[in-house]
């Protein structure tokens, strides 16, 4: 009976494996905004502005994640969409933390000089507590203004935060919150622009960092967020929507390899 179930189990993976692919983009998306190798460190940046060749909404699954990949702390989880009606498909990407030395991130990699960047935006979901994720992009090659780690490549992170922003979500609603570039920014460095971790316009920091190029861009929680759930889902950056979904069911239980 286990030879059985194990073999009813490949067959549907094999499936759910089809399915994705069915879903997934053309191959030139699969390549897009990645570095030489694959690198998200910028290292291999060549002075232009690739943002992302592919546009519309890719679906992204938990063995399908077109390089996205936590940088700081843990990934997110995939999970079933806590509220359909109000969100997108029928899953979501779970960011709640336990205490405030956690964090959870989940970045893309991009070769985008931060002039042009724009089209920024994402969905969130509160269940409990009252932190959002932030929009963050990973920068290198802005004007650091100390002597701190990274200030020879120019390394920083700007942020975008909900409650700096108009408020974080009503519980258990979906928002959407789009033109994240027209909103008010922090560096966790002190670039030209940007110091103190006062906030700013990103407007302002690209004017004072004209040579400065995105890396990554995505979402994190923490650390130092109170404990939390919260949701996320179509983080969009250009013309490039990403929708996070859970892996299709095509069983009842009948994919177990148990006897």
């Amino acid at each position: 009976m286990a030879k059985r179930n194990t073999r009813i189990g490949g067959a549907v993976a094999a499936i759910a494996a089809a399915a994705i692919v069915a879903t997934a983009p053309p191959a030139a998306a699969q390549s897009a905004d990645m570095g030489s190798g694959g690198s998200n460190d910028g290292s291999s940046w060549d002075g232009g502005s690739t943002g992302g060749s592919f546009c519309g909404t890719t679906p992204v699954f938990p063995i399908l994640s077109w390089g996205w990949l936590p940088l700081d702390g843990r990934a997110p989880k995939f999970v079933p969409n806590p509220d359909t009606p109000g969100g997108t498909g029928s899953g979501a990407l779970d960011f709640g933390v336990a205490s405030t030395s956690e964090t959870v991130s989940y970045y893309h990699p991009t070769r985008t000089a931060l002039v042009q960047a724009g089209g920024l935006a994402f969905s969130a979901y509160l269940e409990e507590g009252n932190v959002a994720p932030s929009y963050q992009l990973k920068v290198l090659g802005a004007e650091r203004t100390d002597t701190g780690d990274g200030a020879a490549v120019g390394f920083t992170s700007l942020v975008w935060e909900p409650h700096y922003n108009g408020g974080n979500p009503p519980a258990d609603t979906w928002q959407t919150f789009t033109a994240l570039e027209e909103g008010q920014w922090w560096s966790t460095r002190d670039i030209a622009g940007a110091t103190g971790r006062q906030r700013v316009s990103l407007e302002a920091i690209k004017a004072a960092n004209p040579n400065a190029r995105i890396t990554s861009y995505g979402l994190q929680v923490g650390s130092g967020a109170s404990a939390s759930t919260q949701f996320a889902d179509n983080v969009t950056f250009g013309c490039t929507n990403w929708d996070f979904e859970v892996l299709p069911s095509l069983s009842s239980g009948s994919a177990s390899s148990g006897s």
